[in-house]
């Protein structure tokens, strides 16, 4: 929490020069976007697999 108070605070304090987020908390929060970027990707491809499924059914 210091930490993180610190660096805000120099943040601040140097008009940007020093990085608000370690680089450790920007490789964390890409992470996150990437996997559910993945996980809504992996919805919709169900869903349209789904709907390719009920299509085929109904021309039979």
């Amino acid at each position: 929490m210091s930490m993180g108070l610190f660096r805000k605070t120099m943040s601040v304090s140097t008009l940007g020069m020093v990085r608000w987020e370690t680089d450790r908390q920007k490789r964390a929060d890409a992470a996150k976007r990437t996997s559910k970027a993945e996980a809504k990707l992996l919805e919709e491809q169900a869903k349209l697999v789904e709907a390719q499924r009920k299509a085929l059914e109904n021309n039979k």
